[in-house]
């Protein structure tokens, strides 16, 4: 299957600087094409069918864990999506992204992540 974008990146709205930026660095370090919520969804267009459409036609899945995203409906959401045609994650599609800053017990690796 050709895909529009490499990765699709799930983040919290509370870290969409750090969101864009790792996009920002993916595609000009690594040549990367990333689906990035704020600069691919068109203002007026439906966010869910969007957000649908671009895990849909990303190679990979990245999911930024943070204090905020592991509390976010939307990522939840965006999770769910990814994971529908292959819950295991055998195809290694989603990649839980760590990120450093963030301690337990503020931030817990979410246990449906937990298996990658």
């Amino acid at each position: 299957m050709a895909y529009k974008y490499d990765l699709f990146l799930s983040y919290s709205s509370t870290d969409a600087a750090r969101g864009k930026r790792l996009a920002s660095d993916l595609e000009t370090k690594h040549g990367l094409n990333c689906f990035l919520d704020k600069v691919a969804i068109r203002p007026g267009e439906n966010i869910r069918t969007a957000l649908r459409d671009g895990l849909r036609n990303s190679r990979r899945v990245g999911i930024v864990i943070s204090p905020a995203s592991v509390k976010s409906g939307w990522v939840e959401l965006e999770h769910s999506i990814a994971t529908l045609e292959d819950p295991s994650n055998r195809s290694r599609r989603v990649i839980p992204i760590y990120r450093t800053t963030c301690t337990r017990p503020e931030c817990p690796i979410p246990e449906e992540l937990g298996i990658y």
